[in-house]
């Protein structure tokens, strides 16, 4: 951006808006972290092209080091104020493995400043609703060392009694008040950072409980989500296992079609299209295949074949000849972390 114009993105209801840092959907301002507006920036002003995770990570986060599930985070905080969904994206969707591309139309405008006021005006907007926030280095900063911001109010408040010119007698009382309030703020800031740094936690509290399925059937864990959708086993009489999926919100259980004799959902990949998934069934040397120990016993489990399904559907694919006690996908899209005896193995 350059002089003082600003660039205005627009698709559906929902309107970017670049000078202000801020999302409008159906005419509401809604927050949105730093990290994931430069995100969504980078998606708009490439729109309909694959942008691939380390081209992401690396325009946004720079030099920083984070994992990839800094930029999930993000994808998914977008989905959730743009109403998208992973499943059917309207707007962003996600190349497995690769990175994301931003498949709607979009609109884009330049205006000018002395617009952008009668912008606001139009759509009930004023300069209160845009907040300054403090750079990222500050807040690291007050993070890391709250006995410095401490120092450094004492210290201003210090400054401001000494800078204090000399004046006409009867304005000195009005500079006597000033550093008088000058002082009780800076009071009142360290007592509330010395409260903050020092303050022992509350421990967490249960304030609500909501059922999600009501069904009968017995289910056991281990359980995936991707913010949308919560991934689980269900027990059935035989006994038979299945890999069934409900809303976060609640509703019917629907079941995966996977093709495994006693399938058990161990983890979701990162970018939400993958379930890692053991085989609970083992074949004697007769050729009969039986059942495992349970995961709801008290036995350790017998190592189990480990595959990878999509959660779209279709064929599984075996993870080499690798045998897992338990597993979870790895910090990359390409590794697995599995247990097998007394060791853990990558």
């Amino acid at each position: 951006m350059k002089g003082n114009k600003s660039f205005v993105f627009r698709f559906a209801d929902v309107e970017v808006r670049e000078r202000e840092f801020s999302l409008i959907n159906a005419g509401k301002v809604l927050a949105v972290e730093p990290k994931a507006f430069r995100v969504l920036l980078l998606l708009l002003r490439n729109p309909q092209k694959l942008i691939s995770k380390e081209e992401l990570l690396h325009a946004v986060w720079g030099d920083t080091a984070v994992t990839e599930g800094s930029l999930t985070h993000c994808i998914w905080l977008l989905r959730r104020l743009m109403g998208d969904n992973l499943n059917e994206p309207r707007f962003i969707e996600t190349v497995a493995t690769v990175g994301y591309r931003f498949v709607c139309k979009v609109e884009v405008s330049e205006i000018a400043s002395e617009d952008l006021q009668s912008t606001d005006k139009a759509i009930g907007l004023s300069e209160a609703d845009f907040v300054e926030t403090p750079a990222n280095g500050e807040i690291a900063e007050a993070k890391a060392n709250p006995l410095a911001q401490i120092d450094k109010l004492v210290f201003s408040s210090n400054q401001l009694i000494e800078e204090v010119p000399p004046t006409k007698a009867k304005r000195r009382p009005l500079y006597f008040g000033l550093a008088i309030l000058g002082v009780a703020v800076a009071t009142a800031g360290t007592s509330a950072l010395w409260r903050a740094a020092f303050r022992t936690p509350s421990p967490p509290k249960v304030l609500r409980f909501t059922r999600l399925t009501n069904d009968g059937q017995g289910k056991f864990g281990p359980m995936a989500t991707d913010g949308s959708r919560i991934y689980f086993n269900e027990l059935l009489p035989g006994p038979r296992n299945l890999v069934v999926q409900v809303s976060v919100k609640g509703g019917e259980a629907t079941s995966l079609s996977v093709p495994l004799a006693l399938p058990v959902v161990l983890d979701l990949s990162r970018d939400g299209t993958e379930l890692l998934v053991a085989d609970s069934s083992l074949e004697n040397e007769a050729g009969i295949r039986f059942q495992a120990n349970s995961r709801l016993s008290n036995v350790s489990p017998e190592p189990q074949a480990l595959w990878v399904q999509p959660v779209a559907g279709g064929s599984p694919h075996r993870i080499g000849t690798i045998l897992g006690a338990d597993a979870r996908f790895g910090p990359s899209a390409t590794s697995i972390i599995y247990a097998i005896g007394h060791d853990i193995s990558r």
